[in-house]
């Protein structure tokens, strides 16, 4: 490989690696927000608060010990 062909390859991967870091974070915000819109329109959020609240005290009562 020679030098010229390196920067080359280097060049394109950088340009690839940041275009695929965009594309995922902009995926992971179009699927969050589908997913907290549908969870709240499904009212199972306060089940799941509660659940939530449990493990949440439990592991505060294990702490304390």
């Amino acid at each position: 490989m020679t030098k010229k062909e390196f920067w080359t390859y280097a060049k394109e991967g950088m340009v690839k690696g940041i275009f695929w870091s965009i594309g995922v974070s902009i995926g992971f915000a179009i699927v969050t927000t589908v997913l907290v819109f549908v969870l709240s329109q499904a009212e199972t959020l306060p089940i799941i608060g509660s659940a939530i609240a449990s493990i949440v005290e439990a592991t505060l009562d294990a702490l304390g010990r």
